[in-house]
C-alpha cells in the first residue's frame, strides 16, 4: 500500500468518526432547544396566570420560542443531509 492509499484510507475513517460525532452533537442540540421550548412555554403559562400579565414579557418568549424552533429544523435538515 502505498502513502496515498494510506493517506486516503485515514482520511475516509477520520471523515466517518466526525461525522458520527457531529450527528450526535445535533441530536444533543436539538434535545436542549426542546428543552427550552419547553421551559418558556411554562414561562408563558404561568405569565397569563397572573393578573395582570407582562405581554411584553409573554411576546418576548413567544419570538425565543420561534426561534429555537427555527434551529431545531435547521439542526434536524443537517441530520438527514
Amino acid at each position: 500500500m502505498n502513502r496515498l492509499n494510506i493517506r486516503t484510507d485515514f482520511s475516509k475513517k477520520l471523515n466517518a468518526i466526525r461525522g458520527q460525532v457531529g450527528k450526535k452533537a445535533i441530536r444533543k442540540r436539538i434535545e436542549s432547544l426542546l428543552k427550552r421550548v419547553r421551559e418558556h412555554e411554562l414561562k408563558i403559562q404561568n405569565e397569563k396566570m397572573k393578573e395582570p400579565p407582562d405581554y411584553g414579557l409573554i411576546h418576548h418568549w413567544e419570538a425565543e420560542i420561534a426561534a429555537f424552533r427555527v434551529s431545531i429544523g435547521r439542526a434536524e435538515k443537517r441530520l438527514k443531509s
